[in-house]
């Protein structure tokens, strides 16, 4: 009996990390200027924007699921991967990020220039 108040305690703790989690992503994503749903699961849906969301997350190891009209939905986990994902989206904000030309390096919202 014990075992499982022990286990519905850690569900709890597990939910609210992923629900914080949830929303810090959003709120960045959002000074971001990229919109997303607001949602009550594990994961943050982000609607097709300027270029389709497989441009900016293919090959990053970034845990998402594509769909065919350029929209995405990334797994919501820890503050890591979290970062990592608003590592990806924040190059993909800059205006010369033009095919073929390169990624903007960006500090603290300002574009440094092309790699």
């Amino acid at each position: 009996m014990a075992a499982s108040y022990d286990a519905e305690n850690q569900l709890r703790q597990r939910i609210r990390m992923i629900a914080a989690e949830r929303r810090y992503l959003r709120m960045r994503l959002r000074s971001m200027g990229a919109y997303s749903t607001d949602g009550h699961a594990n994961f943050v849906y982000l609607p097709p924007w300027r270029q389709p969301w497989r441009q900016v997350f293919d090959g990053t190891g970034a845990q998402v699921r594509n769909y065919a009209d350029g929209s995405v939905r990334i797994t919501v986990g820890t503050r890591q991967s979290t970062r990592a994902v608003l590592s990806e989206v924040a190059p993909s904000q800059c205006a010369e990020n033009l095919p073929g030309v390169g990624r903007c390096m960006r500090y603290e919202g300002a574009c440094l220039g092309i790699r």
